[in-house]
């Protein structure tokens, strides 16, 4: 079998990560064919190159991908001359997509495309004719309502196009059944994966050097959050809950067991500068730190007592599985995605959607109960090792494109 794989970027973590351990499964476990087309860069890219062979003639999907960025950010300004502009860049469009679909005619090998995210379905969409030749189309989605409604019109032709799509979660399997209007017998549900064995590290170092890098005593139970800073990863709702947290519970400020909050992620931006604000307009400053983000954020879950995803739409978090193979309890909000799904009914928390003040509380109990944090902890990372471990779920993946062809 041939594979094509499709990948938006070639960042760490998230999608990208993801599609790299499958990668790694199939070359290591089969005898089938893999070619990577990357539409953005990142660090991941040696390694894809390690395991793919290279898309020929990559560099015009690439300019694709970077035209449709450009034709929607235009499209949120007032220029002057603005209807200029815009055909100008309809036609720098139309110019390299007749040049991408003529590198994508004499690509007529493949068995299987698999588009690793509704982010890579302009790229896909140029793919066209791989299709007409018999290529199966299988659409891995890792977004829910916003992120898809970003990804036009690149979403519209995977979701119409697709001949398989897999679900991050189940909050993801409902958002396309019930409003996208994918037939439910299309969609198969695969929790996120990755692997375990990689994970493991000193905990107990862990949690002495973060506590060092945050200048937080050695009895501090440390709150976890992480992501870039932006609405979507609620970090707003992360500091008002930091800050109900250390309000309402009488010993959060207090020895021996202080409470701390540190998130992980970078962003200098609008949202990020307010984000901060907040903290020190709360009085929370010193206990709410910001951490750059790290290539080995294993060494950051493994510090930590619990984590707190407080996005509002993230279909199944990464960042939650790498708390929960860490034994970190988990807090999450209540309809926001498939966190909850990894928390189930022992591995944590779950407040409802957007009420801080509840979240602020439970992290404050969390806090005072190091037996009731230890075994929430081992509760969810035998659920996470059930859900999502790499080898199980990338066999499964692989079964249901051997299955197309």
């Amino acid at each position: 079998m041939n594979i094509l794989f499709v990948a938006h970027a070639a960042s760490r973590g998230g999608a990208a990560g993801v599609l790299l351990e499958l990668m790694r499964f199939v070359a290591r476990e089969t005898a089938h064919s893999s070619t990577i087309l990357t539409v953005r860069g990142g660090p991941l890219e040696p390694q894809f190159a390690r395991i793919a062979k290279p898309f020929a003639g990559a560099r015009s999907f690439r300019l694709a991908a970077q035209l449709a960025g450009a034709k929607r950010r235009l499209s949120e300004m007032e220029l002057p001359r603005q209807q200029s502009f815009e055909r100008l860049l309809a036609g720098a469009i139309r110019v390299n997509a007749r040049r991408a679909r003529r590198v994508a005619r004499g690509q007529k090998h493949f068995d299987v495309v698999y588009a690793n995210s509704a982010a890579s379905g302009e790229a896909v969409r140029l793919l066209e004719s791989v299709l007409w030749c018999g290529a199966k189309l299988v659409v891995h989605v890792h977004e829910m309502a916003f992120a898809l409604s970003q990804n036009e019109p690149g979403w519209s032709f995977l979701r119409a196009r697709g001949d398989l799509f897999i679900a991050a979660s189940g909050a993801v399997r409902d958002e396309l059944v019930n409003n996208q209007g994918i037939e439910a017998k299309r969609v198969v549900v695969v929790a996120e994966w990755l692997n375990f064995e990689e994970l493991q590290t000193d905990k107990d170092e862990a949690r002495e050097a973060l506590r060092k890098r945050i200048g937080a005593p050695d009895e501090a139970v440390l709150i976890g959050g992480c992501g870039t800073i932006e609405p979507r990863k609620g970090t707003d709702w992360w500091v008002q809950s930091a800050f109900y947290a250390l309000g309402t519970e009488p010993n959060a400020r207090k020895v021996p067991k202080p409470l701390y909050f540190v998130w992980l992620g970078g962003g200098d931006n609008a949202f990020a500068r307010s984000v901060k604000r907040d903290a020190r307009g709360y009085g929370i400053e010193e206990r709410v730190h910001f951490l750059p983000a790290s290539g080995e954020p294993k060494q950051f879950f493994a510090g930590l007592d619990a984590f707190c995803v407080a996005s509002r739409e993230d279909p199944f978090p990464l960042v939650a599985v790498e708390a929960a193979a860490q034994g970190v309890p988990l807090a999450c909000f209540e309809g926001a995605g498939g966190a909850s799904e990894l928390v189930g009914d022992n591995g944590g928390v779950v407040a409802p959607w957007g009420d801080c003040a509840s979240m602020g509380r439970s992290l404050a109990s969390l806090g005072r109960d190091a037996d009731f944090r230890v075994q929430l902890g081992r509760n969810v990372f035998k659920r996470a090792q059930g859900m999502c471990d790499a080898n199980t779920n990338c066999a499964r993946v692989l079964a249901l494109m051997e299955g197309l062809v």
